[in-house]
């Protein structure tokens, strides 16, 4: 999980790659029902080219109710 500019970078360097942004999302999405199944397809099988699924295509999470600056936390 990291910023999409460094995983594009990343995904470069890797044999079996497969780079998946998640809009309004930061460094957790396995809590996404979609990113699970698609971390749990390439567990099962071991290659990235069975890690998929319909729901990338839409794969987003609503704005945190929240946001935290270097000084507080805001409703």
């Amino acid at each position: 999980m990291t910023p999409p500019s460094q995983g594009a970078l990343a995904a470069k360097t890797l044999g079996q790659s497969k780079h998946v942004v998640v809009s309004g999302m930061g460094h957790i999405v396995s809590v996404h029902p979609c990113a699970r199944r698609l971390m749990s397809k390439f567990v099962e099988k071991g290659k990235v080219t069975v890690a998929v699924d319909a729901c990338e295509s839409g794969l987003t999470l609503p704005r945190p109710l929240f946001y935290v600056t270097a000084l507080e936390a805001q409703p």
